[in-house]
């Protein structure tokens, strides 16, 4: 066989095997679900019923490709407008738990603000009853003039308003409307054009759930390079003032982000006797100083300073004065992992006040709390997404028993058992990406292996998209456009496609080391915020995705510090954390200071009776106990040494 038979042969054989990776990857990310209304009906205008207010109209028309309604919104209260399509025989969508369409609106005309003021609704009928969804806040989706491919809707979303008696198996209209924001009932005059395609349906039962998480297998000495020039990258950012600059473009600095490329600074930094040996240990000196000089009496931080004077930008979120905990946490662990490489005792007041303030935020059974800043009011923490924040905090601090409670609390109200992922939060069960990318990462390795695997598949399904175009990727609540932070943290936790995704955002990382914060330029429109400006965040990310790590991995002690910061930061009660591992019939405690070296262990039941544990195996700053033999209930557990004697409550169930 001549060489040029060969070459091409070969040639063959690559193309085809990329063709077969890609088909492939369809059957991993994404979904395709089964048509809901035939092509012949769907693209078909005079299958479609116009109906409007008075003083508002519509219609649809269609081609080939698309159904198209057309809508004229009146000023005033509450308006809408709708088409709605009848079906000759009632269909059932009893086993039919997520919806989707192919989206694409209009430009917004001279004087509206993206079709903000307006909203999507889903109907389906069955005879009298209904069940209606709003896309509440995503109106500026009518304002996205190109196709967002399978913006998805869940049977089980708490925005659907269900009838009561409404049945699914029986379902004889289907209507689509452009009506007031409930947000914002009171609406300017607005019109425009919004296109449907693809209307699907599909079973999440039916879509292949991972089983361990993937690696992106990639040449190490390209992940090595990726790696330096993210951290170049994070080096470049920083101001005199010590703080790095989120978005160059306004000059801000964010603090979920102060705290994450900390943890980075600290990894790569470099001390001896605690003075800096590199300018990555200078970097995070000096912005753990900022931090430690720029804390809020309470022991929290502002969310958002001018990078070059360091003045105040955000102080607390908003709509409701509070701290957002989803930020606040990653400070703690950004200072914490920085205080564990030297041992900087400019810090360690401020590490005490933020584990003060985050410590008494939490309740005796883990739910979560934030403060208005004003008044001190205490407001539930609904968000899944700052529940991990602080478990991380808490680990990273060695505060296990804290990390434990919060763990149990929002597991058990989050967890979405029907379809199997982590809700949006305890008052939402959107499917969103950090809350459950980030509760994988922490999670896989400590029993939670099905849930995160389950998690992340359920996400890479409902959220991958390439936006208006490639790389491929996930967005953070719908797939609008690519999100590269939310992609990486996906990659971080081994999502399933992982490495066909770290090979589709590779291309697109920025000369600089730097990733975009999306793929797309649409501002705030269809409920996320998509730029193409460099990202501190997504960088940082990055970091970790080529590191084949993650910022929720405890980062080791390297020296021995002084008791110092254990004086400030502990107290008898927080000597012993003890948490038990689901199903394994083992307890873990730890050590925040070592300085049990004789120490029995002693547990006790609900009724006092005593049960002496010398079955133990030391790990590290951890000792795990055999307690396979005790039956479920209420017990205490107490640790004594010669000077010093801790007890915590634990559950087994």
């Amino acid at each position: 066989m001549n060489r040029r038979l060969i070459f091409i042969l070969l040639c063959f054989l690559i193309l085809n095997y990329t063709e077969t990776k890609s088909q492939g990857i369809d059957s991993v990310i994404g979904w395709y679900g089964h048509t809901i209304i035939a092509d012949s009906g769907f693209y078909n205008a005079s299958k479609w019923t116009a109906n409007a207010q008075t003083d508002n109209e519509c219609f649809a028309t269609a081609s080939d490709t698309s159904l198209n309604l057309h809508w004229r919104i009146a000023g005033g209260n509450y308006r809408w407008v709708q088409i709605y399509y009848s079906f000759s025989t009632a269909i059932s969508l009893q086993n039919t738990d997520v919806f989707g369409f192919d989206v694409m609106g209009t430009s917004c005309s001279s004087g509206n603000s993206c079709h903000a003021n307006v909203a999507l609704e889903f109907k389906f009928e069955n005879g009298p009853r209904h069940a209606i969804l709003v896309r509440n806040g995503e109106g500026g989706l009518l304002g996205i003039d190109r196709w967002v491919e399978r913006l998805f809707f869940l049977k089980n979303d708490n925005d659907f308003f269900i009838d009561e008696g409404f049945n699914w198996d029986s379902i004889t209209v289907f209507s689509i409307a452009v009506r007031s924001n409930p947000d914002y009932l009171i609406v300017q005059a607005d019109s425009g054009i919004v296109s449907f395609r693809n209307f699907i349906g599909d079973a999440t039962s039916s879509w292949d759930r991972a089983t361990i998480p993937e690696s992106i297998d990639a040449d190490q000495d390209s992940l090595k390079i990726i790696k330096k020039n993210a951290a170049d990258f994070i080096l470049s950012r920083q101001k005199s003032t010590g703080l790095l600059t989120t978005w160059a473009e306004d000059g801000s600095s964010w603090l979920y982000g102060q705290g994450l490329a900390l943890k980075v600074l600290s990894i790569e930094g470099i001390w001896s006797n605690g003075i800096p040996q590199n300018n990555y240990a200078l970097a995070a000196q000096k912005l753990a100083h900022f931090l430690a000089n720029n804390q809020q009496s309470k022991g929290y931080w502002a969310r958002s300073w001018n990078s070059n004077t360091g003045a105040v930008n955000v102080l607390y979120e908003s709509y409701d004065s509070s701290i957002w905990m989803g930020d606040f946490p990653w400070i703690i662990t950004g200072l914490s992992s920085y205080y564990k490489k030297t041992c900087d005792q400019e810090v360690t007041d401020a590490l005490g006040k933020a584990e003060t303030f985050l410590k008494s935020q939490v309740s005796a059974n883990g739910k979560f709390y934030t403060i208005n800043v004003f008044n001190d009011k205490k407001i539930e923490v609904s968000s899944t997404e700052a529940y991990v924040a602080a478990i991380g905090a808490f680990f990273e601090m060695g505060d296990s028993l804290n990390a434990w409670n919060l763990i149990h609390y929002i597991d058990q109200v989050s967890w979405n058992s029907d379809l199997g992922y982590w809700n949006e939060g305890t008052y939402s069960d959107r499917v969103v990406l950090f809350a459950n990318t980030w509760m994988s990462q922490m999670l896989y390795s400590k029993g939670y292996e099905t849930k995160t695997m389950d998690a992340l598949s359920v996400a890479g399904k409902l959220l991958f998209t390439r936006g208006p175009g490639l790389p491929y990727g996930l967005d953070g609540i719908g797939p609008v456009a690519t999100w590269f932070e939310g992609t990486l943290t996906y990659i971080c936790a081994g999502g399933p496609g992982s490495r066909f995704l770290f090979n589709n955002i590779r291309p697109y990382i920025n000369s600089d080391g730097s990733v975009p914060h999306y793929n797309d330029d649409i501002g705030g429109a269809g409920g996320i915020w998509a730029v193409k400006w460099s990202s501190l965040d997504g960088t940082s990310w990055l970091y970790f995705a080529a590191s084949e790590s993650s910022p929720f991995k405890i980062l080791t002690t390297e020296v021995n510090c002084s008791n110092a910061l254990n004086e400030v930061l502990l107290n008898i009660n927080d000597l012993l954390n003890v948490y038990p591992s689901p199903g394994s019939g083992t307890l873990h405690i730890a050590f925040p200071e070592t300085t049990f070296e004789q120490t029995q262990f002693y547990i006790k039941d609900s009724e006092g009776r005593t049960f002496k544990c010398d079955s133990r195996i030391q790990t590290g700053s951890e000792i795990v106990l055999d307690v396979s033999g005790l039956a479920p209930g209420v017990y205490f557990l107490t640790a004594k040494s010669k000077s010093k004697e801790a007890t915590r409550k634990f559950i087994l169930y």
